[in-house]
């Protein structure tokens, strides 16, 4: 069968009607660790009020790995890295984690926690990348591509089509596209 990155190559090619020549596909996934168990995003309202109590008053990691996966016609090549960020909670009751779960907002968060959103209000501090946090670390994606870009297209290259794929759910994957123009310098 087809493995990891081939997999969602063949998905790709099967959903996007027109591929261009040259492309780049983008796929992460976040998770939160604490003490060394991962809490993904929560199954229920009772997953989701025992994961904050379990963060209340303690320091947790957020790991995101990122796959990029360049294709130029038949020749494909990936590269793949994850980034760590800590992140403390104040303590948390009892009567805010149940406001917070009225809000909705946790139920489709790794950690049951949207640091972007009202979740924000219980983190105390973090040590890293904010935005890894969010679910994309954002800094350390633009720097790999810039290594990237120079490794895959040289200084030929003028322009090209990054498609994103920020889901790890194949069935959402045509829902989840945004397709930007990235412009690399000629000189």
């Amino acid at each position: 069968g087809l493995v990891g990155s081939e997999m969602c190559i063949e998905t790709i090619v099967r959903r996007v009607k027109k591929l261009p020549e040259r492309f780049v596909v983008l796929g992460a996934d976040t998770v939160v660790s604490l003490n060394g168990r991962i809490l993904g995003k929560p199954y229920d309202y009772d997953d989701a009020y025992n994961t904050l109590n379990s963060l209340s008053d303690q320091t947790h990691q957020v790991y995101t790995g990122v796959c990029l996966i360049y294709v130029n016609g038949r020749a494909k090549s990936s590269s793949s890295f994850y980034e760590k960020t800590d992140v403390t909670f104040y303590p948390v009751s009892h009567d805010e984690i149940i406001q917070y779960l009225a809000t909705n907002e946790p139920f489709d968060k790794a950690g049951s926690y949207g640091i972007q959103g009202k979740g924000g209000l219980f983190v105390k501090g973090i040590d890293g990348d904010y935005n890894n946090v969010v679910g994309l670390p954002l800094a350390r994606v633009y720097h790999e591509l810039d290594d990237l870009i120079l490794e895959w297209f040289g200084n030929i290259f003028s322009k090209w089509q990054l498609y994103l794929f920020y889901d790890t759910k194949l069935s959402l994957f045509e829902e989840k596209i945004l397709k930007l123009s990235l412009y690399t310098s000629d000189a």
